[in-house]
């Protein structure tokens, strides 16, 4: 097979065993795929969004199957991607950080991951313009956990408010349910008395339009 049909190969079969639940074996052909483009730096530069594509389907299969070792590796990878593309770069961004904060949450490390907070920023103000709502929706609710999971529950508030605001009830909605729950704990735990009525009433009218 040629190069370009063998990576079609991996692809379709990385996808095929995803879609039957069979992890690991999607893995395999996950693992394979990118190696197959590392082999050449010109194939990275020629299509550089499908490379990190495919990384963020290594990533995700890593973190599903608790790989936390090798999600270090691919992160590196995917920080050493250097472009011009505006739109390539608040990908790498977005994948990046929502992964290194799922990890660090997943294993307990809020403190690292608290670290990574202002990088997260950072970001937002760069490529909160271009980027897709439910993306941002995803990050705001990472940072929020994360904040929460570490105690920091002021910290977590400006983070799950960003959710709240979504105007769309359909976008996301297992993130805004959650955000809702998480905004209920935390006010309960500050003591926030008369937050917390308004909350309630909020959160009901939310899952009630939900239906």
């Amino acid at each position: 097979l040629s190069r370009g049909a063998l990576m079609e190969y991996y692809s379709v079969f990385g996808m095929y065993h995803r879609l039957r639940g069979e992890l690991e074996k999607s893995y395999g052909y996950r693992r394979q795929l990118a190696g197959l483009i590392e082999q050449s730096a010109h194939l990275i530069c020629e299509d550089e969004l499908r490379y990190v594509w495919i990384l963020r389907g290594l990533l995700i299969l890593q973190t599903e199957l608790k790989r936390y070792s090798e999600v270090v590796g691919t992160l590196k990878k995917l920080r050493a991607v250097k472009t011009r593309n505006m739109f390539i770069q608040q990908e790498i961004f977005m994948v990046v950080y929502l992964i290194e904060l799922s990890v660090y949450y997943e294993t307990g490390a809020f403190s690292r991951a608290l670290k990574l907070v202002p990088e997260v920023e950072e970001g937002l103000r760069k490529y909160g313009q271009i980027l897709y709502p439910g993306d941002m929706l995803s990050m705001n609710y990472v940072v929020a956990y994360v904040c929460f999971g570490a105690g920091e529950y002021r910290k977590a508030l400006p983070w799950l408010n960003r959710i709240l605001m979504e105007t769309d009830i359909h976008r996301r909605q297992d993130i805004q349910s959650v955000a809702r729950i998480l905004n209920l704990i935390i006010h309960y735990e500050l003591g926030n008395d008369r937050l917390l009525d308004y909350a309630s009433v909020s959160a009901y009218r939310f899952f009630y339009k939900r239906g």
